[in-house]
């Protein structure tokens, strides 16, 4: 149960910055997962209010466990940008991909991920796209300001 909520909320949300929980968390996904994953963050990102990290931080988490479950991808790359007024995610894979379009398998019914996702994103005021075809990978990206 520990390890769980250490999980879904690190300690360090609240006494590092970001860019360290990031690096701590995907040390060990690419241990656990075997998928290696290209982090591309500042050093130091500098002062964000403690909701954003925590959006930032559990939307990063999301999309790699969906790597590691759905695309079969072996692996990922996530970025972080911050501007004067903004701050970016993105975060990509090169696997199977998904047709965002289709609802011919009604036999399947449809993820909260996603959904949990742009209610995150859309609770900051923020945008939240993503870009996917079956055979092309996965990109998810948002952009708060």
């Amino acid at each position: 149960m520990r390890t769980l909520s250490y999980l879904r909320h690190p300690p360090s949300l609240e006494t590092g910055d970001l860019s360290t929980t990031l690096k701590w968390y995907i040390a060990g996904f690419s241990e656990r997962s075997e998928i290696q994953v290209a982090l591309h963050v500042p050093e130091t990102i500098g002062p964000l209010p403690a909701e954003y990290k925590l959006v930032l931080f559990r939307i990063m988490q999301e999309c790699l466990t969906n790597v590691h479950r759905h695309s079969r991808s072996p692996w990922a790359a996530v970025r972080l940008i911050r501007k004067a007024h903004s701050i970016r995610l993105e975060i990509a894979d090169r696997g199977k991909g998904m047709d965002l379009h289709s609802s011919s398998d009604s036999n399947v019914p449809p993820g909260i991920g996603i959904l949990e996702m742009r209610e995150r994103v859309k609770l900051l005021h923020g945008a939240f796209h993503i870009d996917a075809a079956p055979g092309k990978g996965v990109r998810v990206d948002l952009n708060i300001q």
